[in-house]
């Protein structure tokens, strides 16, 4: 348990040993010109000018402990103007701070008295009076100022009286207002008002710190009397008479702040990256985002909260960086990045560029929108056609890894990568419970089809001779069929993926395999069909030598293949139509050519019909076309095989009829005719007589 002290909490530095950007400098001349500008019969105001964020409270307080250091005698009064709502909370605010600052010596009663007076002159009488009187702070001193409101004295002749009572006091009065730019409005006026009128007197400064830019604003809006910028201005002008500038950030400062903010972050983290990535290499994004030290400790401080809800290794650091800090400052352009997949991952060309209006138009100020539209082309390099729009996992790019990056998490139809690496793994070891489980467990086809691709992505089985386990096939081939056969893009589905990649580790497995193992994990796929598919592959082996193991199964396997067929062909018409005997040829081709011959000639001489068999070297195509509807039709004559498997030919009869076949009738006396069609055709007409 940690006493959270590496937590960010936007304090203001206090001492030189905290100053990281040269500030104390400045906070001593600050200091020197409060202490030159004074006088006893004037007052005077300094105003500390910097955007939010930017360090001026640490200035403030660096300034105030110089003072406090120089033992010059100066009080000084932390006024907050913007914890109060109205006036009369405004005045008496003002009232109690100073009472409070003040010391306990002689003469302090008079001013406190004094002050009373003015300030329940300078509000309607009755609602000031009773402000002041509920002001416990200020004791006796309110009540007898709420007394004597009743006298017939002028506020001049109160402000004079109170005056000389300061000066006969002795003491260096310093009012301290510090972000006062949260002020609108009424507030801001009431605020200047205070100050201009009511907080002048002779002997007492005043420091005060604010956005430049926004306060202008806030007196520009606040009222018909400063209607436009430049008088607003004016108007600054004549309150503040000692504008005080705090420096810039350059950029060496942002990025030695970011690292001193965010190598501890990280260090914290188990996330790791290369810190010579050049995606890190920023030519507007940490300048322009991250102006302020504020801006930059709130940046890593989301670092710290975002970081440990993404599991390490499971997604890019760089692209969660970058995301945090479009998130932090362009929340809108977050928003659209999050509902725009399909835009930003789509290859494009220079020819069609990217409409940026779609993701930035509109939703960060005009000064960020450059830095903003480099932090996207950063995570997406599509969009600018790099690439060919191709982006390795796990970066935010990657379709297979988008989702993450806005779900904090792992989706529920997305598997972890850390599981599928760690079932490759122990599977490789010979144990392929880890390997079936992670398949097993999987609620949706979705994540199996996603936990398949995974495996084939970070294993090398179906790539090297010898290196895949025949643990590693069997479990897939056990879950195969509950992979998801469709496919929403033009691209082959999960499953037939599966189904390639099962093939290609079939003939990757181990040179020594034993037959009963190969035929244990076929054996895990229900399907026959499939069975059938699989061992097809060693029909595409090429140069690859499939082990012995699997080529002797695959051989029984056509042999059975081929008997299936003879049998199908003996019941003629009335055979079963579809399943393995439309497979039957390449598998008997491939592994069994001189049996299949041998056999096929035994059933012919023992009375096989020659045009039913004819008809099983028709070749059926089942098409998938819209709302998923199945056609089937006849998609010519297998040749190859035919001519392979019968070097002899058949004897077949002629077609029967002239009529011209139905190509979406895929009976046996339709196909039947197709082949003889076929076989007419090709047959060499007889000489004339």
């Amino acid at each position: 348990m940690t006493d959270g002290s590496e937590h960010w909490r936007d304090d203001p530095i206090t001492s030189a040993s905290e100053d990281r950007l040269g500030r104390l400098e400045l906070a001593k001349r600050v200091a020197k010109l409060i202490t030159e500008t004074h006088a006893e019969d004037s007052s005077v105001v300094l105003g500390l000018v910097g955007p939010w964020g930017s360090g001026k409270s640490s200035v403030v307080a660096l300034a105030e402990t110089q003072l406090a250091e120089a033992g010059e005698g100066w009080v000084t009064v932390r006024f907050s103007p913007w914890a109060t709502s109205d006036l009369n909370g405004l005045l008496t605010e003002f009232y109690a701070a100073i009472v409070e600052a003040l010391p306990r010596k002689k003469g302090a009663a008079n001013f406190k008295r004094g002050l009373a007076e003015v300030m329940a002159a300078t509000a309607p009488l009755a609602s000031v009076a009773g402000s002041l009187v509920g002001v416990s702070a200020v004791g006796d001193a309110v009540k007898k100022g709420g007394e004597l409101l009743g006298r017939d004295k002028s506020w001049s002749a109160r402000f004079s009286d109170a005056s000389e009572a300061l000066k006969k006091l002795g003491v260096k009065l310093l009012v301290i207002a510090d972000d006062i730019d949260r002020l609108h409005g009424d507030d801001l006026l009431n605020f200047l008002r205070l100050v201009r009128l009511v907080g002048r007197f002779p002997g007492m400064s005043y420091l005060i710190a604010y956005d430049e830019a926004g306060l202008l604003a806030s007196i520009e809006a606040a009222g018909s009397a400063v209607s436009d910028f430049e008088r607003a201005q004016d108007f600054l002008e004549k309150f503040v008479q000692y504008p005080i500038y705090l420096p810039p950030l350059i950029e060496g400062q942002v990025i030695d702040l970011l690292n001193e903010a965010l190598n501890p972050v990280i260090a914290s983290s188990n996330h790791r990256f290369d810190a010579a990535d050049g995606r890190l290499s920023l030519s507007h994004g940490w300048v322009d985002l991250l102006d302020t030290p504020r801006a930059i400790n709130r940046f890593a401080a989301q670092l710290r909260l975002v970081l440990p809800l993404h599991r390490a290794g499971e997604v890019d650091l760089v692209d969660v960086v970058l995301l945090t800090l479009i998130r932090l400052h362009a929340p809108q352009v977050f928003e659209s990045i999050s509902r725009s997949k399909g835009l930003l991952l789509s290859s494009r060309s220079s020819k069609d560029p990217f409409d940026w209006s779609v993701i930035v138009g509109g939703r960060v100020p005009v000064r960020s929108s450059a830095a903003v539209q480099e932090l996207v082309e950063r995570l997406f390099p599509a969009v600018n056609g790099r690439g060919g729009g191709k982006v390795d996992p796990p970066r935010v790019g990657n379709p297979d890894y988008f989702d993450r990056y806005f779900l904090q998490g792992i989706p529920d139809d997305d598997v972890a990568d850390a599981s599928v690496r760690l079932a490759i793994d122990e599977t490789n070891k010979g144990d392929g419970l880890y390997l079936d489980l992670l398949l097993r467990t999987a609620k949706t086809e979705a994540k199996r089809g996603a936990i398949i691709s995974k495996l084939q992505r970070f294993s090398t089985w179906g790539e090297e001779a010898g290196a895949t386990p025949v643990v590693a096939l069997k479990a897939i081939l056990k879950h195969l069929d509950s992979v998801p056969k469709k496919s929403a893009s033009l691209l082959p589905s999960a499953y037939l993926r599966a189904q390639r990649w099962a093939g290609q580790m079939l003939l990757c497995l181990p040179s020594d395999v034993a037959e009963t193992d190969v035929r244990d994990a076929l054996a895990s796929c229900k399907d026959e069909i499939e069975r059938v598919m699989l061992l097809e592959t060693v029909a595409y082996s090429g140069d690859r030598t499939p082990p012995a193991a699997v080529l002797s199964v695959a051989a029984d396997t056509a042999m059975s293949l081929l008997g299936v067929a003879v049998e199908n062909v003996r019941r003629g018409d009335s055979a079963e139509q579809f399943g393995v005997i439309e497979r039957w040829t390449l598998l008997v081709r491939e592994v069994a050519l001189e049996d299949g011959r041998r056999r096929l000639a035994e059933a012919l001489a023992e009375g096989l019909s020659a045009d039913d068999l004819a008809a099983r070297f028709v070749a059926i195509a089942h098409w998938r076309g819209g709302h998923d509807e199945i056609s089937i039709e006849i998609n010519g004559f297998l040749w190859d095989a035919f001519d392979d498997l019968l070097p002899q030919g058949l004897p077949t009869t002629g077609p029967d009829t002239d009529a011209a076949v139905d190509t979406e009738d895929v009976s046996w006396p339709s196909r039947k005719l197709f082949a003889l069609e076929a076989l007419a055709q090709r047959r060499p007409a007889e000489p004339d007589q």
